[in-house]
């Protein structure tokens, strides 16, 4: 990919943008005229996030070209597009369902825990690719490190509102877990 100065430029240069988006959230009126309780507003960022993230995941899969650009795949025979199209729309209604759950976060916070399980599927189908052959490891790093971060902050999210309510349950359970560490 060529950037307007016409050198080559990453592909992954664009996940940065959501670190900015995510911090443009948090620092804004809420213009679009959507309220958040106290406490929900890293949650709404967060489903934000996991949108935008989501729709720039549907490029690749709507764009043949851009998928093998990204992540070398040579053969877009039929059974791949096949495949992808049905990727495709989970992945534009996963990107509904995020939206929807940024309008309301903390009763629809229970999306994040879903999106948990979705990011952990993602993950195990890529090293599954990686692990075959079909895809080369190095083409992943970046995707990885991102789902890595997503996933930190989604189940930080989705716990942290029951380790707030809870903090004697949180610290017994840390004590018993040190007393039954061998000590060094």
């Amino acid at each position: 990919m060529l950037s307007h100065s016409g050198r080559e430029r990453s592909p992954f240069r664009l996940q940065p943008i959501i670190v900015r988006l995510l911090l443009f959230h948090a620092a804004r009126e809420d213009s679009l005229g959507i309220r958040t309780a106290g406490g929900s507003d890293s949650l709404a960022a967060l489903f934000l996030a996991g949108a935008i993230t989501d729709t720039l995941a549907l490029g690749p899969m709507l764009v043949p070209q851009l998928g093998q650009l990204l992540l070398g795949f040579t053969d877009l025979s039929g059974p791949y597009k096949f495949a992808i199209r049905y990727a495709a729309s989970l992945m534009l209604a996963w990107t509904i369902l995020l939206v929807w759950a940024y309008r309301d976060p903390l009763p629809r916070r229970f999306i994040a825990a879903f999106t948990l399980l979705v990011i952990y599927g993602l993950i195990a189908a890529e090293i599954m690719a990686v692990r075959s052959g079909h895809l080369e490891a190095w083409r992943m790093i970046p995707t990885w490190v991102l789902q890595v971060c997503l996933l930190a902050l989604f189940a930080g999210s989705y716990h942290c509102p029951w380790v707030q309510r809870h903090p004697a349950v949180c610290a017994r359970h840390a004590r018993r877990r040190e007393s039954a560490s061998p000590s060094h």
